[in-house]
């Protein structure tokens, strides 16, 4: 049934009776997101130089450019399905732990060895089993980062079942990811230095895998493990999902604004050579990086601000409008010539202004499913939180050669300061996805519920 004109008026910020989730929990489980994304910065700031490394580097050449580009595409596809498939199985699962613990605590070890077998391949080898070393510890941190992470954000419905709290719980984890990010990018080189890139990714794997238990142990107590397994067949749940109106909404708005976000990060050594036109291109992306760091720190207390005001509903829209308006001003810079400020600072100051706009594709992606698994659960008596968790994992996956394929596109219209069409075009473009995120979503009238069925 499509139920897209339906809105709940059950509002969680006043639903008597439900227990506040303490802000001690709330850190604990937020926590996480330190390391896992500490963990994807550090992997995607070194795999390419690890295993095709830059002829001058003095490390050997364990597989081409093409050959690994070639690879990662195809475990992107093969990948897509894990999320869905591992959030599937958890809403089938019944046990003493509820349905998410057990593959939390089971699948976050393996996750984390793959994740540093991965960075620690056999230097001595032939081509032939470095192909195979590569494909099966990538495909295998894939499937366990599945097991590790899906299951775990599908907890938050159950743990945080007031809508301060979700919006609370969205902004912690973004201050934390972005902490991470930073451990991932800065503390990574500190650590290549001293311990070579297999031994910074045998750290970063550990603290995915500690942080990842402490945010799992934070919240012990409030697991429900009382809940009735969704007996579904995995073809009739992703029916049933992917026919919910709300959700449908919601899917394609997620999906171009990761677009967008990917654009504007892929672009970003471009934009230093060719629009600030800086002689060191790797301290400029740092200055531009410290930038859009600044405005998604500042944007996320704004957007949640305005959800608790309105809704998140409202506010993920305000933010999409405010992303279509602000990204554009990234190819204005140093094209007026009477304005009086240097372009350097020109660019900084585009380049937070958009990510204070972005900063709400990191709150509500994950307030708002939970808002949509409540409403399900109350409309048909089933709540499958793993399966709406896990399928827009797998969309994204399979979306995710939009952002290059674009990229790509635009910077063959030029890519130098002598010709920097391609990359003037980059935050225009982005804004434009972003904006048709934003129409696609204008049918979403799904405003904050809390689950009655008991």
């Amino acid at each position: 049934m499509d139920n897209r004109g339906k809105r709940s008026a059950v509002s969680l910020q006043n639903a008597p009776g439900l227990a506040r989730l303490p802000v001690r929990q709330r850190l604990l489980f937020a926590s996480s997101s330190l390391g896992s994304e500490a963990l994807l910065q550090s992997r995607s700031a070194w795999l390419l130089f690890l295993y095709a490394p830059p002829p001058d580097s003095g490390m050997p050449q364990l597989l081409s450019l093409g050959a690994i580009g070639l690879l990662l595409a195809m475990m992107r596809v093969i990948g897509s399905f894990d999320d869905a498939v591992v959030g599937w199985w958890s809403d089938r699962t019944s046990s003493k732990w509820g349905r998410r613990a057990p593959f939390v605590l089971l699948g976050a070890p393996a996750w984390a060895v793959l994740a540093a077998l991965l960075m620690n391949p056999p230097l001595e080898s032939t081509t032939g089993r470095i192909i195979i070393w590569f494909v099966l510890t990538m495909q295998g941190t894939n499937l366990f980062a599945a097991f590790a992470s899906a299951p775990y954000d599908a907890l938050i419905p159950e743990i945080a079942r007031r809508n301060d709290d979700r919006l609370a719980l969205a902004s912690a984890r973004v201050y934390f990811g972005i902490l991470g990010a930073a451990v991932g990018l800065v503390a990574s080189g500190v650590l290549v230095d001293r311990f070579g890139i297999g031994g910074m990714a045998v750290a970063m794997a550990a603290l995915a895998l500690v942080t990842r238990y402490i945010g799992l142990i934070g919240v012990w107590n409030r697991l429900d493990r009382d809940g009735e397994p969704a007996n579904v067949g995995l073809m009739d749940s992703l029916r049933t999902t992917f026919r919910n109106g709300h959700f449908r909404s919601f899917l394609p708005a997620f999906v171009c604004f990761s677009t967008g976000i990917g654009m504007v990060v892929g672009a970003l050594p471009y934009y230093a050579r060719a629009i600030v036109q800086a002689a060191d291109t790797g301290k400029w992306v740092s200055w531009l990086s410290a930038a859009a760091v600044a405005g998604i720190a500042l944007g996320v207390p704004v957007y949640a601000r305005l959800a608790r005001k309105t809704s998140k509903r409202r506010a993920y829209r305000v933010a999409m409008m405010a992303a279509g308006v602000a990204l554009p001003l990234l190819g204005l810079v140093g094209v007026i010539p009477w304005l009086p400020v240097p372009v350097p600072a020109q660019a900084l100051a585009a380049m937070f202004a958009g990510s204070f706009a972005l900063a709400g594709a990191y709150v509500f992606p994950a307030a708002l499913l939970a808002d949509i698994v409540d409403e399900e659960a109350n409309r048909l008596g089933l709540r499958r939180v793993g399966c709406y968790y896990g399928a827009p994992g797998f969309v994204e996956k399979t979306t995710g050669a939009i952002a290059p394929v674009a990229l790509s596109g635009l910077m063959m219209m030029g890519n130098t300061a002598a010709n920097p069409v391609g990359v003037r075009l980059i935050g225009p473009a982005a804004a434009v996805i972003v904006l048709a995120g934003l129409w696609l979503f204008r049918s979403y009238s799904l405003d904050e519920v809390v689950e009655q069925h008991a």
